[in-house]
């Protein structure tokens, strides 16, 4: 058998991988995603401002990166949550691997102040909700 100089028999029995692979394992791809919840209408802007400070850290320290993150409005809810009939949304827009999007749901499902919490994947699609 010949193979090409310079290349090891090794590296000539392997296929060519992309930039993105190592032996069978694929690094997970950023994304850009959109964090709606609605926080306790009793809290401070001050005390919202912490929920979201905390988001944003834990976000930035894991590699993603907060695009905006704000309060959106105060509105009525559909049906009370907790004995609350009114709540405070705040719309967050991030970039990040999926792991770290799974780690701040888990963040906001043992935060006492959110009420609800919803993630959309924003996709590079025609039709797709767009910022």
């Amino acid at each position: 058998m010949v193979w090409p100089a310079g290349r090891s028999l090794l590296a000539f029995l392997l296929p060519e991988r992309g930039p993105y692979e190592s032996m069978g394992r694929r690094f997970p791809p950023i994304r850009d995603y959109e964090i709606m919840f609605i926080v306790d209408p009793t809290l401070s802007d001050k005390e919202i401002e912490t929920v979201q400070q905390r988001l944003t850290e834990l976000t930035t320290a894991r590699g993603g990166e907060m695009k905006k993150i704000g309060p959106w409005q105060r509105r009525r809810l559909a049906y009370p949550i907790g004995g609350r009939r009114d709540g405070i949304y705040v719309l967050a827009e991030l970039r990040a691997n999926p792991s770290v999007v799974r780690e701040l749901e888990q963040q906001l499902k043992v935060t006492e102040s959110v009420l609800r919490h919803m993630v959309v994947r924003l996709d590079g699609e025609e039709g797709a909700p767009k910022g």
